[in-house]
């Protein structure tokens, strides 16, 4: 239905004895949220403070579109998010070609003040191999070619991890996913 639809289904479960875990599995598949509330006098107190948590969502259908060359689109992630709330990241993993010069990445959705289309972040790669962010204010950090960092290596684990889960269940994929699990030894 979720997939037809795009209806996200908010789960509550109520007590110790309920399969949270299920209820996590059905609101995670429709982007949604779950809560567990836990027995006693402050029930209510949960359940008010779920609800604020999802009763403004700050963007609505909210993708990420990777405009002209340098990025293997097929290894992106994700690319957006049914509802996204105050609290709420994405994460979005992808490779990037070597001689990538400028990648844009254009944001549409929708929020409080209505229709959004816009260019939220640029990446450049000068001569000097610098990386510069443009969004939410210019940063650089310096790129080097040196073996990775015990932080490097995690998120080249993350991004393995990331795409094998986005290709499993997805028969086409599954020997995409196998290479990619067997090249980082994770089986």
């Amino acid at each position: 239905l979720k997939r037809e639809a795009q209806i996200p289904i908010y789960s509550i479960g109520f007590g110790q004895d309920v399969n949270f875990k299920h209820l996590q599995e059905i609101s995670k598949d429709s982007q949604a949220l779950a809560k567990r509330v836990y027995d006693g006098s402050d029930a209510a107190l949960q359940l008010e403070g779920f609800y604020r948590e999802i009763e403004n969502p700050i963007f609505q259908n909210l993708t990420f579109d990777y405009v002209g060359q340098g990025i293997e689109k097929d290894t992106i992630t994700q690319n957006g998010k049914l509802l996204m709330f105050g609290d709420t990241e994405i994460i979005v993993a992808g490779k990037l070609d070597e001689d990538i010069a400028e990648l844009k990445i254009r944001q549409t959705g929708i929020n409080q003040e209505g229709n959004v289309d816009e260019n939220l972040i640029c990446l450049r790669m000068t001569d000097e191999d610098i990386i510069r962010f443009s969004w939410p204010k210019p940063e650089c950090v310096l790129r080097t070619h040196s073996p990775l960092s015990p932080a490097q290596n995690f998120l080249r684990k993350l991004f393995a991890y990331l795409s094998i889960k986005q290709k499993l269940g997805r028969e086409k994929y599954e020997n995409e996913a196998l290479a990619i699990a067997l090249e980082n030894n994770f089986v």
